[in-house]
């Protein structure tokens, strides 16, 4: 279930069915654990998949999360942020 989870680019299961559910869940993992994306978007990770970062930056742009969350989430998973990959 993790493996299905992480392929499709969700926090939990919910989210896959409900954008603003997504969003939320998203929101809260930066908020209380900002680690959980070390391995989803560091290219080097073994659970990379490009979705996360996609969305960390959309949740960024658009102000869902502050620049500190933002430099937070980048910093714990070693990547910078230029390496987003389109």
């Amino acid at each position: 279930r993790i493996r299905e989870i992480t392929k499709k680019g969700i926090i939990r299961p919910y989210g896959n069915v409900n954008y603003l559910e997504d969003v939320a869940t998203f929101v809260e993992q930066i908020a209380f654990d900002p680690l959980y994306f070390k391995e989803r978007i560091n290219p080097n990770g073994k659970e990379y998949n490009s979705i996360y970062r996609k969305k960390l930056d959309l949740l960024h742009k658009y102000e869902f999360i502050t620049n500190e969350e933002y430099a937070r989430v980048l910093s714990y998973s070693g990547v910078s942020k230029w390496t987003a990959k389109s």
